[in-house]
């Protein structure tokens, strides 16, 4: 079900992709922080940008970005997001793939 940026904070889901990116494994995260007087999640400065072919490209993976400006992330309330489920395991965890998606608590 296709959500927007604000709803993925709201929710506490960092881990984004576009269904129309080619390799699954294509994603972002945002950055989800406290507003310091109410406690409530927001949406931080930064998102990272998760792909395979960054270590090739860039010589990094994440290739951080503002969440303003030129790299942004458009439309905070556009519903054009999924959110994101790996088709491998992380490194760091076990041989089975997650059954649910990355989210924060």
């Amino acid at each position: 079900m296709p959500l927007s940026i604000n709803e993925a904070v709201k929710a506490g889901i960092e881990r984004l992709r576009l269904d129309k990116w080619a390799n699954p494994d294509d994603h972002i995260k945002i950055i989800i922080t406290k507003h310091p007087e109410t406690g409530e999640r927001c949406l931080g400065v930064w998102w990272e940008l998760w792909s395979p072919i960054n270590d090739e490209i860039n010589g990094v993976n994440p290739v951080k970005n503002l969440i303003i400006g030129p790299m942004g992330l458009g439309d905070l309330n556009a519903c054009h997001w999924t959110i994101y489920a790996p088709s491998k395991p992380p490194p760091d965890q076990g041989l089975e793939p997650p059954q649910q998606p990355y989210m924060t608590a």
